[in-house]
Formats: C-alpha cells, sequence, structure tokens
C-alpha cells in the first residue's frame, strides 16, 4: 500500500517536473536566455509590408510639396502683378498730379504709353518708315488694355472732381484720348464712331457711378 502511494507521487513529480520543462522552454524561445525577446535582439519582423507603408508615406510628403510649392509660386506670381499693378496706378496718378497746359502733349503721350503701348497708325508708321501691320499695329477692342483704360478715366474723373476750375482742360484731355483711341482703331472722329469708343462708355459709366 506504501509502495503503491510512492509510487503515485512519483509519478506526479515527473509529470509535474516535465511540465515546468516546457514551460521554460518556451519561455527561453520567447524571451532568449537571457530574458530578450525578439523586438529588443532587433529581429522580430514586421506585421504586413512596412516598406511599402514607408513608401507611400514618402509619396505623400513629396505630393504635399509639390502642391505647397505651387501654391507658393502662384502666391508670389500674384503678389508681383498686384505690385506691379499698384506701382502703375502711382505712376498714372502723378501724370495727373503734374499735367497742365505747358507739358501736355508730353503726359498724353506717357498716358497713352499706358493704354495704347504699341500701337500706331498708317501715318505714324509712314512718319517713322516702318510697314504697317493691321495685325500688330492696329487697336481693337479685344487686344485693348481695358484694366489701364479703366485706371486712367479713374484718375482724370478724379482730378476733374477735385479741381473743378479745370473741368474744361481735363474734358479737352478726354477729348485728345477718344480721338487717339478712334484713329488708333481705324474709325473717324465722328457721331457715329464715338458711339464705339470704349475710353467715353468707360467715362459715361464712371461719371454714373
Amino acid at each position: 500500500m506504501n509502495n503503491h502511494h510512492l509510487d503515485r507521487e512519483v509519478a506526479e513529480m515527473i509529470d509535474q517536473k516535465k511540465g515546468n520543462q516546457k514551460q521554460g522552454n518556451y519561455g527561453n524561445r520567447r524571451y532568449g536566455r537571457h530574458g530578450e525577446n525578439d523586438f529588443n535582439k532587433g529581429t522580430a519582423k514586421p506585421v504586413g509590408n512596412y516598406n511599402n507603408r514607408r513608401n507611400d508615406m514618402g509619396s505623400w510628403k513629396q505630393e504635399d510639396t509639390e502642391e505647397k510649392q505651387k501654391l507658393r509660386q502662384a502666391a508670389l506670381e500674384m503678389k508681383k502683378k498686384l505690385s506691379m499693378s499698384k506701382n502703375v496706378e502711382q505712376k498714372i496718378r502723378l501724370i495727373m498730379n503734374v499735367i497742365s497746359p505747358d507739358n501736355f502733349d508730353k503726359k498724353l503721350n506717357e498716358l497713352r504709353g499706358f493704354m495704347f503701348e504699341g500701337f500706331k497708325t498708317k501715318e505714324e508708321c509712314e512718319d517713322e518708315d516702318i510697314e504697317y501691320v493691321l495685325a500688330e499695329h492696329q487697336l481693337h477692342e479685344e487686344n485693348l488694355n481695358l484694366k489701364m483704360l479703366e485706371m486712367v478715366v479713374e484718375n482724370i474723373f478724379r482730378k476733374a472732381s477735385i479741381e473743378k476750375e479745370y473741368v474744361i482742360f481735363y474734358g479737352n484731355l478726354c477729348e485728345k484720348l477718344i480721338k487717339l483711341e478712334l484713329d488708333l482703331r481705324g474709325l473717324q472722329f465722328k457721331r457715329t464712331d464715338l458711339r464705339n469708343s470704349v475710353f467715353r462708355k468707360t467715362m459715361i459709366q464712371v461719371c454714373k457711378e
């Protein structure tokens, strides 16, 4: 009886020892001999395709950078245009501030340079001994710099409103510019063609406002 009981205790001890060995082997396999796991040793394999994810992130960053560069370039170009427009307006204001009967022709030509730059009449081409090219020298509503024209009109109206005693002088300036526009467009300075003057239409619109 005692022997049987002893055999059973020995068998249980053996089973328990085997269980402890299995658990120890599993722990060794998992953590190594000194308790180091695969991540500590740097041998762990990433889950999924880690390299592809890194490449995708790099691609997103590159696209984001390129988009920012395009937006930055567009902002710089817009800033440059606004700066140029501001400088032109300042120059036109300066012309209107100093124009007088003594420098009338000179300042009129300067205003022409802003509104009708590069356009010439047949007579002017003949005087300069250059060939008149219709597509290059003739002014049309389509190739007219409307923004510059509006800027000149607004400044003339502003000066005429401030200096009412010189309203006839500024009226004469408008008449000269209207005639110049019609000449450059190959039209005549008469009532039927006056209706087609963009300068005249713009001035009337500004006066109504």
